[in-house]
């Protein structure tokens, strides 16, 4: 069984089935929804892509984000309505080791004047928008008003 159909199936299993389930109505049935899930996981009935990780330890700590996600992003749980982030790009270069170190570098204590701390920031400014996506603009594609506007 999916991950997702397993949140679904125990979220209606504990609490019936509706239309949507709100973060604040699910939470306090969500004891008994991570049991559920987790037993599915531990028994083997739940797809898990690293089979070295089905162990209680793992299984403990994950199945509760799995089970908020779901409950936010999947339509079945939702009303069906499309997920939007609260703060979109606020995990922009979170990946990033070049922005990892500068921001430690700054955490570290190592940089004490102001000056020191203006260049690392700089460098952090130009790091994001290093990684910030290119948009490309099809102006053939815009109405003719907007195309003469801002069209090139």
């Amino acid at each position: 069984m999916k991950q997702s159909d397993c949140v679904v199936a125990a979220v209606t299993a504990v609490m019936g089935n509706r239309e949507s389930y709100a973060w604040s109505e699910v939470k306090p049935h969500l004891s008994e929804i991570i049991a559920v899930v987790t037993e599915g996981f531990l028994s083997g009935e739940v797809q898990l892509s690293d089979e070295s990780k089905r162990n209680p330890e793992y299984i403990k700590s994950y199945v509760p984000g799995l089970i908020n996600n779901h409950v936010r992003k999947d339509k079945r749980l939702n009303g069906g309505t499309e997920y939007v982030a609260k703060n979109p790009g606020s995990r922009q270069g979170a990946g990033d080791a070049q922005l990892k170190a500068l921001r430690a570098l700054i955490a570290s204590g190592a940089v004490t004047s102001p000056s020191d701390l203006a260049e690392v920031e700089a460098a952090i400014a130009q790091r994001q928008a290093e990684l910030q996506p290119k948009v490309e603009v099809d102006y053939d594609s815009l109405p003719a008003a907007l195309r003469a506007k801002f069209g090139k």
